[in-house]
């Protein structure tokens, strides 16, 4: 032990009996504790070493509630690091997240349980329902992140491999063919060289956003990053001054590359809620007539953008600028012919 006696010992487990057994809904009395307590090897403590042992937790921060209920003193938790609603909403979170792994959903979930009490982790076990959702197989994708984190505080480049997942046709011994899945790293295996400035959640993937020497903004899956590793160069960011995190977030649609451009789109009055959800503080706004308005979106136009815009109907339709209003007859065009 160190020097440490065993009755040195005795506030942190009586701090971890009640952390792990009470809550606001359960209760243990003194005798219990005790008990508890015996089973961990220590001496029962009489009731004024009790008392103190609960007021030096209370000292500590630890807000221990007493209620005297018939001739007991029931004792539990009221205050935890997190509310039961929070880990509810956290691990709501890691489960629907692609680019973790089942395995590792299920590994952070386990964890999040150890801020509970018994009784409310298995709350938590049965919102647990990760099998059968689309999940990463990169099991590598915490390793990748931590790099990228690391990179970006010691403003340094990082290198690695990018792959997609991609299917194959196979002919069978009958003369059939099937589909199987594989891994095809981009360009003959090339080493990315990236200077990244930030990652970003988008519709349930990671993202890394950086930029090659030439400048160029791209964004890089998380969950498609093999064998990333730290680069001993001085990242270069300039393509990136005068930005910011939450503005660039807001123009990219689920990440894919476009160039930025001010949109002005006609939009019938009921339509706003929605635009105004997509686009938040990247937007200005004039009445065009007695039904429609004319928001003016900062977005990086790419075809999923246009795509979107489709999908509102006949009660949105872009009106400037030309190059945009020509992008979207290309894209039309383009559906018109494949479908005629």
């Amino acid at each position: 032990m160190g020097g440490y006696t065993p009755q040195k010992l005795r506030l942190m487990y009586l701090a971890k009996i009640l952390y792990e057994e009470t809550d606001d809904g359960h209760y243990l009395t003194r005798k219990q504790i005790c008990n508890r307590l015996s089973e961990y090897g220590f001496e029962v403590p009489n009731r004024e070493t009790f008392a103190d042992d609960i007021k030096w937790l209370s000292i500590f921060g630890i807000d221990v509630v007493s209620d005297k209920i018939g001739k007991d003193n029931h004792y539990h938790i009221t205050t935890r690091n997190f509310e039961l609603a929070e880990l509810k909403t956290i691990v709501d979170s890691i489960q629907s997240s692609r680019f973790l792994t089942e395995s590792k959903s299920g590994k952070l979930i386990k964890k999040m349980e150890a801020y509970a009490s018994r009784y409310e982790a298995e709350l938590l076990n049965r919102q647990v329902y990760v099998s059968g959702r689309i999940k990463s197989s990169n099991s590598a994708i915490f390793y990748n992140v931590d790099v990228v984190y690391s990179a970006i505080n010691r403003s340094r480049k990082i290198s690695f491999l990018y792959f997609d997942i991609l299917a194959r046709r196979i002919r069978n011994s009958d003369g059939g063919v099937e589909l199987k899945t594989e891994k095809v790293y981009r360009h003959d295996r090339k080493v990315y060289i990236v200077s990244p400035w930030t990652l970003i959640s988008n519709n349930q993937n990671y993202y890394m956003v950086g930029c090659e020497d030439d400048g160029e903004i791209k964004h890089f899956r998380m969950d498609r990053v093999a064998d990333a590793h730290i680069v001993d160069e001085p990242s270069d960011t300039r393509s990136f001054k005068g930005m910011s995190v939450p503005d660039y977030a807001e123009k990219c649609f689920d990440m894919y590359d476009g160039y930025e451009e001010r949109v002005t789109l006609r939009i019938e009055d009921p339509m706003y809620p929605i635009i105004a959800d997509r686009f938040g503080r990247n937007k200005t706004v004039v009445a065009a007539d007695d039904e429609h308005l004319d928001v003016t979106v900062a977005v990086r136009v790419s075809n999923q953008f246009l795509c979107w815009i489709l999908s509102l109907g006949d009660k949105v339709k872009i009106i400037s600028p030309d190059r945009v209003v020509g992008d979207m007859r290309k894209l039309l065009a383009g559906r018109s012919r494949m479908y005629s």
